[in-house]
């Protein structure tokens, strides 16, 4: 099975906690303030059976600037990755679909993931021709206990 993979591992955000910051919302600067602080790491990740050769060479390039929009985060942080060449069935065929989940601590919800479900299906749609009906997609909020990172959590790290 194969990974195509994209997005810059978080080395700045390690150092600037080292030295007790974090990166604010806009980037330009640091806070030690928890509401100031944005939460990092999304990840949407696409399984489909469409094979390998029918996804675009520059399609997870063109999706991490789109993922890190809808989530207001920045690209440096942001991870798409598509398993293709699946065996698998929906709605009882096999014609292209897919299924995906966002992984992000925080910037998920009721209503937010109603506009990142609208975003992201017609991403999919343009960039890999599956329609929004054939394409579900998982939203998980986690915790900064939940996720590690460089041998810790992104909690010991924001701490």
């Amino acid at each position: 099975m194969a990974i195509v993979q994209v997005g810059l591992l978080m080395v700045h955000i390690q150092r600037q906690a080292k030295r007790g910051r974090v990166v604010k919302k806009n980037c330009d600067s640091t806070a030690r303030d928890p509401s100031e602080r944005i939460v990092i790491m999304p990840h949407f990740q696409i399984q489909t059976n469409l094979p390998r050769s029918k996804i675009p060479q520059d399609f997870v390039y063109k999706s991490v600037p789109i993922l890190a929009k809808i989530l207001d985060k920045p690209v440096e942080l942001c991870v798409v990755s598509v398993v293709p060449d699946l065996i698998m069935s929906f709605a009882g065929t096999t014609e292209p679909f897919a299924i995906s989940s966002l992984l992000s601590i925080g910037h998920l919800g009721v209503e937010e993931n109603k506009k990142h479900s609208k975003a992201l299906s017609e991403l999919v749609e343009k960039e890999l021709g599956i329609p929004a009906n054939r394409m579900y997609i998982q939203f998980q909020d986690e915790k900064k206990a939940n996720v590690g990172y460089q041998g810790t959590t992104f909690e010991t790290i924001w701490k």
